[in-house]
C-alpha cells in the first residue's frame, strides 16, 4: 500500500513540475527542461535564470504554514540544504510562490515563527525527515516572493 501511495505522490510531483516547466518555457528565452528523476539537487534545468526546485505543500492553505525539508530520515541533509537551484517554487492549493533560494533561506533564518517538524513517511527504523515549519504569510508577504494564483489543477 505504501508503495502505491508513494508512486502516486511521485506522479503528482512530476505533474506539478511539468506545469511549472511550461510556465518557465513561456517566460524564459532559452533552454528549459525537467531534470532527470535521479537528480536530487534541482527539478528544472534552466541555465538562463538558474535551476529551479519545485515543492508542493498540499495542506498549507489549511495550516497557514509552509514546511521546508532540510534533513532526510537518515539524518542526511536534504531539500533546501542540498539544492543547487537558484530559484525555489512553492506550490499550494491557492498559489504558486517564486522566490530565490537564498532569499527563502534568509526568511527561514529570520523567521519568528519557525519550528522543527517531522515530515513524510516513517522509515523502517522509525525515523522521519525533518523540516522547518514557517508561517505562510512570512513568505507570501515578503518583498522577495513573487506570488501567482495557481493556474492548474
Amino acid at each position: 500500500m505504501k508503495d502505491l501511495e508513494w508512486r502516486r505522490k511521485i506522479e503528482k510531483a512530476r505533474y506539478i513540475e511539468r506545469e511549472i516547466l511550461k510556465w518557465y518555457r513561456k517566460k524564459v528565452d532559452g533552454l528549459v527542461s525537467l531534470a532527470s528523476s535521479h537528480e536530487a539537487t534541482y527539478d528544472i534545468f534552466c541555465p538562463k535564470v538558474g535551476n529551479v526546485e519545485v515543492k508542493e505543500d498540499r495542506i498549507a492553505h489549511q495550516t497557514k504554514n509552509y514546511a521546508i525539508e532540510y534533513e532526510d530520515a537518515e539524518g542526511k541533509p536534504s531539500g533546501i540544504e542540498i539544492t543547487t537551484a537558484k530559484q525555489f517554487v512553492i506550490v499550494d492549493w491557492e498559489c504558486v510562490v517564486f522566490i530565490a533560494t537564498e532569499s527563502l533561506k534568509y526568511l527561514i533564518n529570520e523567521s519568528k515563527t519557525k519550528r522543527i517538524i517531522e515530515m513524510g513517511y516513517t522509515t523502517t527504523n522509525g525515523k522521519q525527515a525533518k523540516g522547518w515549519l514557517i508561517h505562510r504569510d512570512e513568505i507570501l508577504l515578503s518583498p522577495y516572493a513573487k506570488v501567482r494564483k495557481r493556474w492548474f489543477k
